[in-house]
């Protein structure tokens, strides 16, 4: 896809019970986000290249992206964008678990 750095990119697969919470990190170098009160330390996420809404991204700096409850349908391309830049990273999220 369009939005995925071949060069920061990741297969992460997560085994969860069904309606299990899971909190993802975005996994930038932490030398590129700046102090924890800079607003460069700011993302913006994306589920398969598609912004997500704020209300599904962690404040204040929005490192972390939270499922309530993880499921099959949260599969996917994630990946967080800094700010004003061009710098991502994206996570391939595989969900295995005894969903019905």
């Amino acid at each position: 896809e369009d939005c995925v750095n071949s060069e920061r990119f990741e297969e992460r697969v997560v085994y969860v019970r069904e309606g299990a919470g899971y909190r993802l990190k975005c996994p930038l170098d932490p030398s590129l986000l700046g102090p924890p009160s800079s607003p460069q330390t700011d993302v913006t996420w994306l589920k398969d290249c598609h912004e997500l809404p704020p209300p599904s991204q962690s404040l204040p700096s929005g490192l972390y992206l939270d499922f309530p409850t993880l499921g099959s349908q949260d599969m996917g391309n994630y990946t967080c964008v800094l700010r004003n830049t061009t710098t991502s990273f994206t996570v391939h999220l595989i969900v295995r678990g005894a969903f019905k």
